[in-house]
C-alpha cells in the first residue's frame, strides 16, 4: 500500500515512538544539574578567611570564594565566566563619615558544561560601596562572591538576615569541607 502524504500532513509508516536523540535538552539540562551538586559535594561550605578589624566580624574573602569554587568546576567539568553588560551611573550618599560613591552593575555569569557544550546563564546584579575609587570593584567583587555562594547554595554563617547567635563550638565544626 502507499502512504499519501502532503506538504502539510506526514503519515508514519509505524505508529511507535521515534527514539529520541540522546541529548535531548532535558537530558543536558540533567547532566548540567549532576554537575552543579558534584560542585555542591566537593565543597560543602567555604571557611571565613578574612576579618574586619574595625567592625569586628570574621567574612569570607571573594578570593577564597574563587579559589575553593574554581578547583570543584574543573573536578565537576564546569567552565565559569563573566560579563558585565552595564554600569549604572553612581550614587553619592553623604554621612558623617564623608561622601561615598555606591555602583550597581549588571552582570552575567554563564556555566558551561565542557563535555556536552550546553550552557545556562544567569543575569545578576552586584553592588559596592566606596569613598574612593574602589566602589565599582567591590560592585564586581560582592557579585561574583555572591553569585557563586548563592548558586552552590554554600553555606558561611554570616547570612546578613541571620538574628540568632549560633555557638561557637557548632561553628568550628561546620566551617569546611563537606558535610
Amino acid at each position: 500500500k502507499m502512504i499519501r502524504q502532503n506538504s502539510s500532513i506526514h503519515l508514519p509508516i509505524s505508529f511507535e515512538e521515534p527514539e529520541a536523540p540522546a541529548d535531548t535538552t532535558a537530558v543536558l539540562i540533567a547532566k548540567m544539574a549532576r554537575k552543579k551538586n558534584a560542585v555542591i559535594e566537593l565543597v560543602g561550605s567555604i571557611a571565613k578567611t578574612g576579618y574586619n578589624e574595625y567592625s569586628d566580624y570574621a567574612y569570607v574573602e571573594e578570593a577564597e570564594v574563587a579559589r575553593v569554587i574554581r578547583s570543584a568546576l574543573v573536578r565537576a567539568g564546569l567552565s565559569f565566566s563573566v560579563s558585565t553588560s552595564e554600569i549604572m551611573p553612581p550614587e553619592t550618599i553623604n554621612t558623617e563619615l564623608g561622601e561615598f560613591y555606591n555602583y550597581t552593575i549588571k552582570m552575567t555569569f554563564t556555566l558551561v558544561d565542557t563535555e556536552t557544550g550546553y550552557y545556562e546563564s544567569f543575569p545578576w546584579l552586584g553592588m559596592g560601596s566606596d569613598q574612593g575609587d574602589k566602589a565599582l570593584y567591590k560592585a564586581y567583587t560582592s557579585g561574583v562572591k555572591y553569585f557563586l555562594l548563592k548558586t552552590f547554595l554554600l553555606p558561611t554563617d554570616d547570612d546578613v538576615e541571620r538574628s540568632n547567635i549560633i555557638p561557637e563550638k557548632q561553628i568550628k565544626g561546620n566551617s569546611t569541607g563537606p558535610q
